[in-house]
């Protein structure tokens, strides 16, 4: 209203007084709405800044927004949208329990096992003296300077790891061991373990065996145990697998890998343990089975598995031979409920099963003890 007057006017300048008046009546009218306007909007400004306020926070939250985000603009939103929310009515909450938080979502980015399963026979005792001993220099067997007995343990292990990404992204994962053996003195590593076979299946692939190009590594942290009490023999071998080339394996490895005759086992005092991971390239799954057996000393009457990854379901049966033993364990971990898991024990006490029906965080596991009847 008050554009067209004043439009009227300056393009009509020669109007009777009638008109002029009309025009100027017409102005003062359109000043007075528009005056009207600006007052009201200014007397309800503090409801119209909640408003806006609303509405930029909506935008701000909705999943359009974020899908625009950079993946460090994203962790950087939600390590301070986490500090805020748990910080703001806990003045004395423990800063230190906000890393976890990172640390759980870190997780979501690393393979994870959609089932791990696990069987143990521990067989009845053999004196070592009955093991093979190795003169090193004449690659002939020698007395043993060691006393006592000792399980064969044969362990088989089942398990499939899934990427969390797309198929389109592929993801590396560690299928090796991080085992620490009692290695007698003189005594040659091949008779303390032995991989029967190892399978390999990457994306639905036919099951490969892997075993002639594999070579075990070891690090003997080596001590006379001929002076120690048998119930105190410890650890002093780490074992560790990977390719002989120590390459990644892939679905084309295979095609140009060479195999070996036997299984070479390679001495190797290490302390950047990557350099022997045995890893593994694959786009949606792998699945894994294992076997292989161990002598483990009589005094080691204790067995602890520890997961690499996130697990959503794991069961370990541990079996015993032995009549004068019966077998006790339990799950560990971060947040277990006690509710989701299941242990039984036959009635004679010489197997028992573990077993977890809800997710276990990397580094949580299982324990077996061997306890006299």
């Amino acid at each position: 209203m008050i554009i067209a007057s004043l439009g009227l006017k300056e393009f009509i300048p020669n109007l009777c007084h009638y008109w002029n008046v009309v025009f100027e009546v017409t102005l003062s009218i359109g000043a007075s709405l528009f005056a009207g306007v600006v007052l009201a909007w200014l007397i309800n400004l503090p409801q119209n800044l909640e408003d806006f306020t609303q509405i930029v926070t909506t935008s701000l939250s909705s999943f359009k927004y974020l899908s625009t985000l950079t993946r460090e603009q994203l962790i950087s939103l939600r390590n301070k949208v986490t500090y805020e929310l748990h910080t703001k009515k806990l003045p004395y909450m423990p800063q230190g329990l906000l890393k976890l938080d990172k640390k759980v979502c870190d997780l979501l980015e690393n393979p994870y096992y959609r089932n791990y399963r696990e069987i143990i026979q521990c067989h009845k005792k053999g004196d070592y003296k009955d093991i093979a001993f190795i003169d090193k220099d004449k690659q002939e067997p020698t007395s043993a300077n060691i006393t006592g007995q000792f399980y064969w343990k044969e362990v088989t292990q089942e398990y499939t790891i899934k990427n969390p990404y797309d198929k389109q992204r592929q993801i590396k994962a560690n299928i090796g061991i991080s085992n620490h053996i009692y290695l007698p003195k003189d005594c040659d590593i091949k008779n303390i373990y032995e991989i029967e076979s190892y399978q390999l299946s990457i994306d639905d692939k036919p099951f490969i065996d892997i075993t002639p190009f594999l070579k075990v590594v070891y690090n003997n942290h080596s001590c006379d145990s001929s002076n120690l009490d048998p119930d105190t023999i410890t650890y002093n071998t780490g074992l560790f697998l990977s390719t002989i080339d120590e390459k990644t394996i892939t679905s084309d490895y295979l095609k140009t890998a060479i195999a070996s005759k036997t299984i070479e086992y390679s001495p190797l005092d290490v302390r950047d343990k990557s350099k022997v991971d045995l890893l593994v390239l694959f786009s949606d799954k792998v699945v894994v089975k294992f076997r292989y057996k161990q002598v483990i000393p009589e005094a080691d009457n204790h067995f602890t598995k520890r997961l690499k990854y996130s697990t959503k379901s794991y069961r370990l049966d541990y079996f015993c031979e032995d009549d004068e033993i019966q077998l006790f364990g339990q799950l560990f971990g971060t947040l277990i409920d006690q509710s989701q898991i299941a242990i039984n024990k036959s009635k004679d006490g010489k197997h028992i099963s573990v077993e977890a029906f809800e997710w276990l965080l990397p580094k949580s596991g299982a324990f077996v003890a061997m306890g006299g009847k």
